[in-house]
């Protein structure tokens, strides 16, 4: 058995297991395979729950909204990467503002 069969063995193990016990869903922290294999293979919703983005420091700030001043101060503490909560208004105006952000971790939907 190759890694990753085995990696996606242990994953629907895990899942149908915390399915059986109950939970309703999970947050965990996935791979793009592991993503794909969850929504193809065991048909199983996953939505982007944190998005971890790429600090970055802007001009003229006063201007800005709350979630770029959060990445420029942020940027300004040290900080390369922080881990957000964001919604679909705020995505828009990262991709607006050309700030690099990927999903962290999502919430795979067990219920049906």
């Amino acid at each position: 058995m190759k890694k990753n069969a085995y990696e996606n063995s242990r994953l629907k193990r895990q899942l149908l297991e915390r399915k059986s016990n109950g939970q309703k869903e999970v947050i965990w922290s996935l791979k793009p395979a592991q993503k794909e294999y969850i929504e193809t293979s065991l048909g199983l919703e996953t939505e982007a729950v944190l998005y971890e983005v790429k600090t970055k420091t802007f001009y003229n700030i006063n201007e800005l909204n709350a979630i770029l001043k959060k990445i420029h101060f942020s940027n300004k503490r040290g900080k390369k990467v922080i881990v957000l909560k964001l919604n679909s208004n705020q995505l828009r105006v990262l991709d607006e503002f050309d700030v690099y952000y990927r999903p962290y971790k999502y919430r795979i939907i067990l219920a049906s």
